[in-house]
């Protein structure tokens, strides 16, 4: 069993190149409490691929967040959506502050 905590969505569009991109990216805790990553990713309206990668800690979790979320902010995806942890604020709702900034 996965519970979603917070999931940030990015998009990438650009009539002119014919580029309509998103990128998610979900933070899950499994059943065993380990924390995990699930990137979502390719062409808006289309089905899109997945990777879940999981973490031994949450800092590491963090890490690899911030890495993946800095790389697609320089290929110009901009923040289209947060929702923030059921049980509070979450990691993202810092990431997404940062990435807007």
């Amino acid at each position: 069993m996965i519970v979603s905590m917070a999931l940030l969505e990015l998009r990438s569009v650009d009539p002119a190149r014919n580029r309509y991109r998103i990128y998610r990216l979900r933070e899950v805790r499994t059943l065993f409490g380990e924390v995990g990553l699930v990137v979502e990713w390719g062409r808006i309206g289309r089905p899109l691929r997945v990777r879940e990668e999981l973490f031994r800690d949450a800092e590491a979790l963090e890490r690899r967040r911030a890495e993946l979320l800095g790389r697609r902010r320089r290929s110009g995806y901009v923040v289209a959506e947060w929702k923030g942890a059921s049980s509070g604020a979450g990691s993202l709702q810092l990431a997404s502050r940062s990435a807007a900034a």
